[in-house]
């Protein structure tokens, strides 16, 4: 089936009481598809053995330009290890285990499966695994 255009011209959009909606060609044309969703989780995406002192691994499944943010799954093991100041904002879901972050105040806070946080860009101190864990993440870089 072909479309066309209405005898005065192709409009760009069609209002609807006081919503405007867009035209279902253009629309059409600019419509993502079933092949350009990205999967996530474990084994997908770029992987990495992380060396900071605990037996973890990590998965990078997407970026966007310029790695302006970072979307992927990580796994670690039973071990902590200190960290200097993030550059980045990492928002996370904890999919299984236990983990404790501490501030370089001495403040303490644990995260079990199915709880999520942000953590800020600046953030410096020390993450523990207290249990294997597993977690979904996304960075955000600072503009």
């Amino acid at each position: 089936m072909t479309l066309a255009p209405p005898a005065g011209g192709h409009t760009a959009a069609a209002p609807v009481g006081n919503l405007t909606l867009p035209d279902p060609l253009e629309t059409t044309q600019m419509s993502k598809l079933i092949q350009d969703i990205v999967p996530l989780g474990a084994g997908i995406g770029e992987f990495t053995r992380l060396e900071f002192g605990m037996d973890e691994s990590d998965w990078r499944a997407a970026a966007g330009k310029n790695n302006s943010y970072v979307i992927g799954w990580w796994e670690g093991k039973v071990g902590a290890v200190d960290f200097p100041a993030t550059t980045a904002d990492e928002a996370v879901w904890l999919v299984e285990g236990r983990i404790a972050l501490t501030d370089a105040a001495g403040g303490r806070k644990e995260f079990t499966a199915g709880q999520g946080y942000l953590l800020p860009a600046g953030f410096a101190g020390r993450w523990e695994t207290i249990e294997d864990a597993k977690k979904f993440y996304v960075v955000l870089e600072q503009a």
